[in-house]
């Protein structure tokens, strides 16, 4: 299992919320199980609203064979990839700025 429930109480009504290893789902944008949810909802003809708050090209740098995420060195936050305008590529931390080259291999393997 790759993810775990737990229940919160919103304006007196109980919400279930899920927090998904998106570890294990690195090829999707959304995880199995939000799929199966949204899939839910448009079969019934429900219409539903995904708001998603993105900075970059790329919410993040990882590595498809250990999983390994890229850090700042300063913050240690995960980098996030970002594609210039004249096409370079570089990674930035979303927290104190720096910028590292864009890696081509991965710095654990």
């Amino acid at each position: 299992m790759n993810y775990e429930q737990f229940s919160h109480t919103i304006d007196g009504k109980e919400k279930n919320i899920f927090l998904v290893n998106m570890t294990q789902e690195v090829e999707h944008f959304f995880s199995t199980l939000a799929q199966r949810g949204i899939g839910k909802y448009l079969r019934q003809g429900k219409r539903i609203g995904i708001i998603v708050n993105k900075k970059g090209y790329s919410s993040g740098i990882i590595c498809h064979d250990c999983g390994y995420v890229p850090q700042c060195k300063k913050c240690s936050v995960s980098i996030h990839y970002h594609k210039l305008p004249s096409g370079d590529q570089v990674g930035l931390c979303h927290i104190c700025k720096t910028q590292y080259s864009f890696p081509n291999t991965c710095d654990q393997c």
